[in-house]
């Protein structure tokens, strides 16, 4: 075997474990944070979206204080709710006329994932979310539906869960609570606090 070949390739082996050492130590020691970034529905404006869209804000869900979601949907237009329970727990939505059979012509989302395992087969049987504890409800009709999936044929509830608070050492929460008639009873609370960390 040739010596300088030898002696080059083992010169080129330590070189390169050196730099690869080196690269290591060096990533080790800084620590790189990113942060979250949490990307939900579309920053297209209401007006530009094709179809029509409805937008229930958190003023008018606290306006109102109902937390059945067929006295919410009685001021979109174009939506139809057939309940079961009087309670608003299973309620059957339609939009534009596709029929309220259990929801099974709209997608029904929660902070844009669908809600029930089987979008086929009757989805308001498995689980409805309260409205109680939501902050925002999107309503989606029309060619505005399509990317959101299958059995979007009368459109899209969207129902968006409160968010946290954003300001440092912010904190927001709320109790509710009601009694009525036939053994009615519901209590709902949440909180959440904005704690900032001390950066090193």
């Amino acid at each position: 075997m040739n010596p300088k070949f030898l002696v080059s390739t083992l010169a080129t082996a330590v070189a390169l474990s050196c730099s690869a050492t080196a690269i290591a130590k060096d990533t080790s020691d800084k620590e790189q944070r990113f942060e979250q970034i949490t990307v939900i529905g579309s920053e297209q404006a209401i007006n530009d979206i094709p179809g029509s869209a409805t937008f229930i804000s958190e003023e008018e869900l606290k306006k109102f204080k109902f937390t059945d979601i067929s006295r919410v949907l009685a001021s979109v237009p174009g939506v139809y709710v057939q309940e079961e329970d009087g309670y608003g727990l299973r309620p059957n939505i339609g939009m534009r006329g596709t029929g309220t059979g259990r929801n099974d012509k709209i997608s029904v989302m929660e902070d844009g994932v669908l809600v029930a395992p089987a979008p086929y087969s009757a989805p308001s049987a498995y689980y409805f979310p309260t409205v109680g504890r939501m902050e925002t409800i999107e309503v989606l009709k029309g060619a505005a539906s399509v990317k959101y999936g299958p059995r979007t044929t009368g459109g899209v509830l969207n129902l968006l869960s409160r968010s946290l608070p954003t300001e440092p050492n912010s904190s927001k929460g709320m109790v509710d609570a009601a009694l009525g008639g036939d053994g009615y009873y519901k209590g709902h609370a949440y909180f959440g606090k904005e704690k900032t960390t001390q950066q090193a």
